[in-house]
């Protein structure tokens, strides 16, 4: 029976929004556990976006490893910088789904990117985008669903 991603996502945001080496001060309820179980170990085939940021780099050792270093805040961003748009998901353990990114400067897409992942609880995954000009970036992660792609998520920023 497939479940409603959307009750795994917000349980996950709750859980998983802190940085890596800050443990939860609350434990989740068992009802809250019982449903990312549950869709963990289902059939569904959508992964849930549990975390995106823009980052400076991206740790690549230590307990650290594939995490986001430095997140920037929109103030932080400057003309010229590259940042990395970095992903964390829920995928369900036996699903395989194929996730895209696509950046638009002004209306104008400029960048789009694709990645195929595999059933984890925490699957991060990340992406170098060039912020080459002034105006408006908007950043969208799909959910590559045949020919109906579902948007999971999308921001907007402003360059000066």
């Amino acid at each position: 029976m497939r479940k409603s991603p959307f009750i795994a996502l917000y349980v996950c945001l709750g859980i998983a929004a802190a940085p890596p080496t800050v443990h939860a001060d609350k434990a989740p309820s068992s009802r809250e556990t019982r449903q990312v179980v549950e869709y963990y170990y289902s059939d569904a085939e959508q992964p849930v976006l549990m975390d995106f940021r823009l980052c400076r780099g991206i740790h690549d050792a230590g307990p650290d490893r594939y995490e986001c270093r430095e997140p920037l805040s929109e103030s932080e961003l400057t003309n010229g910088m590259r940042v990395y748009a970095w992903m964390k998901f829920l995928v369900p353990q036996d699903a395989t789904p194929t996730i895209m990114l696509r950046v638009d400067h002004d209306a104008r897409t400029r960048d789009t990117w694709s990645r195929r992942l595999e059933g984890a609880v925490r699957y991060r995954t990340w992406h170098a985008v060039n912020l080459d000009r002034p105006g408006r970036w908007r950043m969208e992660v799909y959910h590559a669903n045949g020919d109906d792609p579902l948007r999971l998520f999308s921001r907007t920023v402003r360059i000066d």
